[in-house]
Parts: C-alpha cells; structure tokens; sequence
C-alpha cells in the first residue's frame, strides 16, 4: 500500500469538515482553505521572518570566533 502524505489527510479532513459537515457549499470549500493558508503565511511573514531576519543576519555577518567542533 503507497504511503500517503499526512498534509493530504490533513486536507480532506478540512473538506469533510467544511463542505459535508458544515454543508458548505463547493465553491467555498475551495477558498476558504486557499484564504486561509494565504493568511497564515502572510502573519508568519510579518510576524516571524520580519522579526527574526536582521537577528539572523547579524549573527551570521559576525567573524567566527573559533574552530568549528568535531562531530561526534
């Protein structure tokens, strides 16, 4: 048996969710994920990298300041 994606499952379980549980009609059913997911990379955008990118980058602009550990 192939091995599904767990985001698939994930997916129709929203589809169940709006369209048959909720009687949501189809064409909803369709934008209100597509809506949805827009939003949450829109507030990961702002609200994370925006934040944390010039953190990052000053971090990583720094010299080093010593060797590199081995790996174990």
């Amino acid at each position: 048996m192939p091995s599904v994606p767990r985001t698939s499952v994930l997916g129709w379980v929203v589809i169940h969710g709006l369209h048959r549980s909720l009687g949501i009609g189809s064409a909803e059913t369709f934008a209100l994920p597509i809506a949805a997911m827009l939003a949450l990379a829109w507030l990961l955008n702002r609200y994370v990298e925006e934040t944390l990118t010039p953190r990052i980058r000053t971090r990583l602009s720094r010299p080093s300041t010593g060797p590199l550990p081995e790996a174990a």
